[in-house]
């Protein structure tokens, strides 16, 4: 079995039928496992999923019965995969198989990593397609390390050969409820040798009211923000320290550490003692001066912990996370 198309949700029978409707003309494909993992869902997320799985005989639905998160899912999806490749998908977002198999059909895939694109698309039917194209020969072998620049970061881009994740043992960390998949990529790129680039668009990423990035959301969940930002810290600092770790890894882990900034501040901006928690979280970063160094103008102007800023800072997350991460008519 060539993939593994792995749906992790919660709560989500809203759209998985027509997540799991985007997948149809795989459902009866020897080459293609549906496997389902419900995070505990409270509604019909189940009872949906289960009538696609006893009509096709390529679906799997795992239960694990309380809701343990995104890092979870994934470990879940690790373990219990069929495939070859494994692609991560959100219950409400779509996916092309049919443009998925057609791209590889005369491909010899062996690459750890294969990177695509997406489209994003909203529920009054709009859709933003990323047309960028890669400067690559679609399907040959790259080495990671020469190529990394124009590998994305987000996780519905690229699709995981299932043996590279076992073999360098990588889990994502399940004691996060959100944003493990940044520390998740975070170790696959140390550990990534080669990858294969294809221009087809074939995940649909869902904009929609729904979206777990706002405001509410941020105040609710912006210590695993804080949290995982600090984990990812500390993993660069690890792989810093050993004089064995290539240079290039280390300038990946840096760059991607340093991402993070920016969504821990946020998260910080929003919390009851702002000033504490900066100042303690700015110490994370002063351990590394190439770290200290590589921070945006947001995280340069958030750490300076002045009061007065507070509020000006707080309404640019704002106008961020509306116009531009929650705007489905936003081009890449």
């Amino acid at each position: 079995m060539k993939f593994t198309v792995a749906i992790g949700v919660f709560n989500g029978e809203k759209y998985i039928g027509e997540c799991l409707e985007s997948l149809s003309k795989s459902l009866n494909n020897d080459n293609v496992e549906i496997l389902v993992v419900d995070d505990g869902s409270k509604d019909n997320t189940v009872q949906v999923s289960r009538i696609f799985e006893k009509n096709y005989c390529n679906i799997r639905v795992v239960e694990k019965g309380v809701n343990r998160g995104l890092g979870d899912n994934y470990n879940v999806a690790i373990k219990e995969a069929k495939g070859e490749y494994i692609i991560f998908m959100d219950g409400d977002d779509v996916l092309d198989i049919e443009l998925l198999e057609k791209t590889v059909r005369n491909v010899e895939l062996s690459a750890d990593l294969l990177v695509f694109r997406h489209y994003k698309f909203s529920d009054d039917g709009y859709k933003v397609y990323d047309d960028r194209v890669f400067n690559y020969e679609e399907g040959k072998k790259y080495s990671y390390l020469e190529t990394n620049n124009h590998v994305s970061h987000f996780i519905h881009d690229l699709i995981y050969k299932k043996s590279f994740l076992i073999e360098n043992h990588i889990l994502a960390d399940d004691y996060y409820k959100l944003y493990n998949d940044m520390a998740f990529n975070m170790r696959i790129f140390q550990k990534a040798e080669t990858v294969q680039f294809f221009n087809a668009n074939i995940y649909g990423y869902r904009f929609s009211d729904g979206q777990s990035m706002n405001i509410s959301s941020l105040i609710k969940w912006r210590l695993d923000r804080v949290n995982m930002s600090k984990s990812m810290i500390k993993e660069y600092l690890k792989v810093n320290e050993d004089n064995k770790i290539n240079p290039g890894r280390i300038k990946i882990a840096r760059r991607q550490a340093a991402g993070s900034f920016a969504d821990a501040y946020m998260g910080m901006l929003f919390g009851d003692n702002i000033k504490a928690e900066i100042q303690e979280y700015n110490q994370y970063i002063k351990q590394d001066r190439a770290l200290w160094n590589s921070a945006s103008t947001f995280a340069k102007v958030a750490r300076l912990n002045q009061p007065f800023l507070y509020p000006l800072l707080k309404l640019a997350c704002k106008y961020h996370i509306k116009y531009v991460l929650n705007n489905p008519r936003r081009k890449f």
